[in-house]
Order: C-alpha cells, then sequence, then structure tokens
C-alpha cells in the first residue's frame, strides 16, 4: 500500500499508557484515508480543483441542482455556475477562457452507460491511439477493485499512483495533459465520493469516477487542461444514468 495514501491517527498519551497497562482494552488505530496528492504529477492540480467546485456547487447550489430533472439543463446550469467559481477563485491562477471554448452541447454524454467506457475513449475524436490504450488499461485495472470502505478505497488510490507514476517513468509523457489530467480527475473524484457522498452512493462509486474522467477527458479535446477541469465538473451530474 502506499504510505502516503494513508495513515494512522496517533492515540493520546493517556491512552498509550492506558492501553499498555490494560492489554484487554486496546484498541485498533482509527484508519485514515488520504488526499491522493502526487507531486510527480503536474496536473494533479486539476483533480483538486475539480473536487473543490464540486465541493462549492453542493454547498451553494445543491437544491437548484437536483430540482432540475432535465441532465442537459442540469449540466448547463453546473457549467455556468462552474464558469462563476472560476471567476471568483482562479482568476489570477489560470486562463478562465477556457470555458468560452467548449462547445453547447454540454448532455454530450448524459444518456451514456459508463460500463462501456472503452467503446467511449475508442468513439473519441482526437483521442490518440496511445492515449485511448493507457486510459482504458487504467480503467481495465481499477474498475474490478472493490472499494467498499476506506482501506479499500486505499488500496484502490494507491493502484492509481502507482500506474500514474509508470506513466511518468517515460519523459516524453510528463506534458500530457490529456491522460495525467484524466488520472488526476479519476483518484480525486474516487476520493471524494468516499469522503463526502454518503451512502448510498458507496455502491456507484466506480460510476461516478469514469463520468467524471470521461468528461474530463472529453473537455480536455476540446479545450485543453482548462476544459479537463470544466468537463469533470460537468461529468458530476451524470453519474447516476448507471445506477440502474
Amino acid at each position: 500500500m502506499c504510505k502516503y495514501i494513508w495513515k494512522f491517527a496517533p492515540p493520546t498519551t493517556f491512552a498509550v499508557v492506558f492501553n499498555v497497562l490494560n492489554p484487554f482494552f486496546m484498541k485498533k488505530p482509527k484508519f485514515q484515508l488520504q488526499i491522493p496528492f502526487n507531486p510527480n504529477n503536474p496536473f494533479d492540480k486539476l483533480g483538486q480543483s475539480h473536487n473543490y467546485l464540486v465541493g462549492v456547487l453542493h454547498e451553494n447550489y445543491d437544491a437548484e441542482i437536483e430540482a432540475i430533472s432535465d441532465l442537459n439543463e442540469r449540466q448547463a446550469f453546473i457549467m455556468e455556475k462552474t464558469h462563476d467559481i472560476v471567476l471568483d477563485f482562479y482568476q489570477d491562477d489560470i486562463d478562465v477562457h477556457f470555458l468560452d471554448n467548449v462547445p453547447g452541447n454540454p448532455g454530450l454524454y448524459s444518456n451514456i452507460d459508463f460500463s462501456t467506457y472503452a467503446t467511449i475513449f475508442n468513439d473519441m475524436t482526437g483521442l490518440s491511439a496511445a492515449d485511448r490504450s493507457t486510459l482504458i488499461d487504467l480503467f481495465n485495472e481499477i474498475t474490478t477493485l472493490p472499494i467498499d470502505d476506506d482501506i479499500d478505497v486505499a488500496n484502490a488510490l494507491c493502484t492509481v499512483i502507482q500506474f500514474e507514476n509508470n506513466f511518468l517513468r517515460n519523459e516524453d509523457n510528463q506534458t500530457n495533459s490529456i491522460v495525467l489530467g484524466t488520472i488526476a480527475i479519476a483518484k480525486y473524484s474516487l476520493y471524494y465520493t468516499q469522503t463526502e457522498v454518503e451512502p448510498p452512493a458507496f455502491r456507484i462509486k466506480w460510476w461516478h469516477v469514469l463520468a467524471d474522467a470521461i468528461g474530463g477527458t472529453a473537455g480536455g479535446l476540446l479545450a485543453g487542461p482548462g476544459g479537463i477541469l470544466a468537463g469533470a465538473v460537468a461529468g458530476t451530474t451524470i453519474y447516476e444514468k448507471c445506477v440502474d
């Protein structure tokens, strides 16, 4: 397991003394899931920003989002609010005009069964054969993993980061925003779903991750790294289509 993905919370001094003197009452230290930051990935910030934006959207617009039953309209609303949030919080860090380059068809993937991710990647115009193969290999590997609790998710995140680092060993891949941005979205999406979304979402986390990641890939092909962020945020509205 990747040690920087998880840790055990240290017990208090009193608890240490008590446990030493009373072995019968010893408790296992509490498991804590760690943020899946990887300093080796130059596009890791896209995943961090995705979780921040989704958190702001849920905190401020959750009721309005849920009230919009049409998924195309819901995605359009989220894109509008995402643009506003980016303007407010990221104007000094990134070029917010990337959102203007995202075509006006936010419902492009609103009726897709994301379990067919290989077909979706194969059908993406502009995705190179090498990038397509890499992303399919990633999701072939991780979507078979159990993610029922924090320890499962930590192991899954470890697998993603190992895949990420293996990809980065080739210097030619270190500027590949499509693959590295999609990987960042996938791991942070899984982390967010595990730590912020209440049950019964546990049973659909991989489909949530796929929706975010595929939305990010599509957005990146249309508008670069900023498009990855916008597409992934829009993807958060449609993962429920995969539950049926």
